[in-house]
């Protein structure tokens, strides 16, 4: 696992420095509509989530739980394309589906974020980007029809600690990148 997330850092801090601009960018257009949202949100779950299986599909001889990124990533594409086809569908089914989302890739970075921390470099910002996810999707799923504004603030709010917390990851994973591969026999 270190080797998968040592080795493509660049991949962490990109994904999180997409997240930071997407929350910004929420926050600074907050007039525009719902749907322009949740195209935004679209997009980005579409690159995030080609970057997450990229990633894990080159890993996968080396990486035994390669799966768990492979899935997140899957989660993202899919719900980005329905937001991207479907920008006009109620922004409480938006809403709800973008909850979910961030509930099952919060736990998949959980279980991630734990099987990281058994290793040397023990990280727990997998973990706690993990956790922020759960409760973001919790929040999503169980009030789907909270007010519109407080969903915009709140989705700008995730992508920018989300954001920030990969970008940190990344960044302190970078060090590690030539660390020979324990898990797999090969340097």
């Amino acid at each position: 696992m270190l080797i998968m997330v040592s080795r493509k850092w660049w991949a962490l801090v990109l994904r999180g420095a997409l997240a930071v601009a997407l929350g910004i960018l929420a926050f600074i257009w907050p007039g525009h509509t719902v749907r322009a949202l949740f195209i935004l949100v679209g997009m980005f779950l579409i690159l995030d989530g080609a970057i997450t299986v990229g990633s894990s599909v080159t890993h996968r001889q080396q990486v035994s739980a390669w799966w768990i990124f492979f899935v997140e990533g899957a989660l993202g594409i899919l719900v980005g394309l329905f937001a991207l086809i479907r920008p006009e569908t109620a922004a409480v089914v938006l809403a709800f589906l973008v909850g979910l989302w961030a509930l099952i890739t919060g736990i998949l970075e959980i279980i991630a974020g734990l099987k990281l921390s058994a290793t040397r470099a023990g990280e727990w910002l997998l973990t706690a980007g993990g956790v922020l996810s759960v409760i973001f999707g919790l929040i999503l799923t169980l009030v789907p029809s909270a007010a519109v504004v407080a969903l915009l603030w709140l989705v700008a709010l995730y992508f920018i600690i989300f954001g920030a917390l990969l970008i940190i990851l990344g960044l302190r994973m970078r060090p590690y990148r030539g660390t020979p591969c324990r898990d797999c026999g090969r340097p």
